[in-house]
């Protein structure tokens, strides 16, 4: 049996275990559970090892993965309350700009 032949069965591991998280995040979220990171970490892992392999991997994980770039946008998006009123506080004028000469 050669390395390549070896790999086969990896790759159709990982491309299984791939489905059945993703399946479980999108699980969750239909439910309004948020993904955890160990699920993030797991997934991006999964599919990382996949592309390099040139494994496609079923819509299901495409799915999931959008997920995730849809929730982390919005976080992006999102600033926290005390970047928001730092931000808000930046266009609020001075005292001292506001006295005149």
């Amino acid at each position: 049996m050669t390395a390549a032949d070896a790999e086969l069965p990896k790759q159709d591991e990982i491309l299984a275990l791939a489905a059945m998280l993703a399946e479980q995040i999108l699980a969750a979220q239909s439910e309004g559970q948020p993904f955890t990171q160990p699920q993030f970490n797991a997934l991006v892992s999964a599919t990382r090892f996949l592309h390099e392999n040139n494994v496609p991997w079923p819509p299901i994980v495409q799915q999931a993965l959008d997920l995730f770039a849809e929730q982390i946008e919005a976080i992006k998006l999102e600033p926290s309350e005390d970047e928001a009123q730092r931000w808000a506080g930046s266009f609020e004028p001075s005292v001292a700009s506001s006295k005149k000469p």
